[in-house]
């Protein structure tokens, strides 16, 4: 029962699994970060249609940014970051709800991909840095 004290945060549901041992969650994005979520929900929620609007959000930014006077250098740094961290945590969801399918080939098709899309970010975020450092 929640307090009627509107000062004090309300309480989350917390309930153990069934091995007793870790809490189950009943927010989204904790499930996902957890590995509690199921693997569609991690790898096409969370995933291809998350990336892919945080992908567009980082166009409109940098599109809005580049038409401000001064090119708002640390707020592209800041845009970047954001999609970069948004990456890397629907990247982990992926790899640990890896385990929660019916048949486990999703689960290794799963991580092979996350693989090879870290091992890309990566490979991204290292040509910018440089790049980067050229430029300065």
């Amino acid at each position: 029962m929640q307090s009627r004290n509107p000062f004090e945060p309300p309480q989350a549901k917390l309930e153990t699994s069934a091995g007793g041992n870790r809490p189950t969650y009943t927010f989204f994005l904790a499930r996902l970060a957890s590995g509690q979520a199921k693997l569609w929900h991690a790898f096409w929620l969370a995933g291809v249609f998350g990336l892919l609007l945080a992908f567009f959000a980082l166009l409109a930014g940098g599109d809005f940014l580049s038409r401000q006077p001064n090119r708002g250098g640390v707020m592209r740094w800041v845009f970047l970051f954001s999609f970069y961290a948004y990456a890397a945590f629907a990247a982990l969801s992926i790899w640990r709800c890896a385990r929660n399918t019916r048949q486990q080939a999703w689960g290794g098709l799963a991580r092979v991909v996350v693989g090879f899309f870290a091992g890309g970010i990566l490979l991204l975020l290292w040509r910018i840095v440089a790049s980067a450092f050229r430029a300065a």
